[in-house]
């Protein structure tokens, strides 16, 4: 079953929401299967999520552009484990001009170079955490001694 899911900004008109649904049933969603919220970059995505926990195994989300899934690579990279945990696939329409099936064998390699680039954001993220650790140590022991 393809499941499909569309979000645009608070800002955007409805005709914005309308070519995207038109983008998804022309690629073989039905309207009914078809998620849709408008929300800004701080909020919860919670259509969304109803999209993700309604995939069964073998199924697809369809999305029109990664960024549906949001701006944050962690919070993308979460998303995508969710999908591959259900044994199912996702469809980016228009990731640079081409269409991404996470169940073809390019679809697949894709998936996973897309995977260790939000992983990544997490390691780079760590990093400074550590850094900044070891910097205010560095700074408390000057202090105190």
């Amino acid at each position: 079953m393809l499941i499909g899911y569309i979000r645009i900004a608070k800002i955007q008109s409805a005709e914005d929401l309308h070519i995207q649904k038109d983008a998804l049933i022309e690629f073989g969603c039905q309207d009914r299967n078809i998620y849709t919220e408008a929300t800004t970059r701080e909020e919860d995505r919670f259509e969304l999520l109803l999209a993700v926990n309604a995939l069964r195994k073998g199924d697809k989300l369809v999305v029109p552009r990664l960024s549906s899934f949001g701006y944050d690579l962690g919070e993308i990279g979460r998303i995508l484990e969710k999908i591959e945990s259900k044994s199912a696939y996702f469809v980016i329409l228009d990731l640079g001009g081409i269409v991404l099936d996470s169940s073809t064998r390019i679809g697949a390699s894709m998936l996973k170079a897309l995977q260790s680039a939000t992983s990544l954001g997490g390691e780079e993220l760590r990093e400074r955490k550590l850094e900044e650790l070891t910097s205010d140590r560095r700074n408390y022991a000057r202090a105190v001694f």
